[in-house]
């Protein structure tokens, strides 16, 4: 199992795919799905133009070194996000 995390930037009409394993890039077909059922969601909430979002996977973020901390990583991800759009 991988962790991964998806951003939705409601403004920017995107979703920002967080993957923390470099050579777990093979797992987007699971960020499409995440992608998919999250479009969904978002449409059945008010969002009608959830389709119209683009799913972007973000580079620039560290990396895990092992093959077993992606959780640990996920989590820093969004308390760090989550501190970054309070400010």
């Amino acid at each position: 199992m991988h962790w991964h995390l998806l951003v939705v930037k409601v403004a920017e009409k995107k979703i920002e795919w967080y993957n923390s394993m470099p050579m777990a890039r093979s797992t987007k077909p699971y960020a499409v799905d995440m992608e998919s059922a999250l479009k969904e969601e978002m449409v059945s909430r008010g969002f009608l133009d959830a389709t119209e979002y683009e799913l972007v996977t973000v580079e620039d973020h560290p990396q895990q070194k092992t093959g077993y901390d992606c959780g640990i990583f996920m989590v820093k991800y969004m308390d760090l996000l989550s501190r970054d759009s309070c400010d």
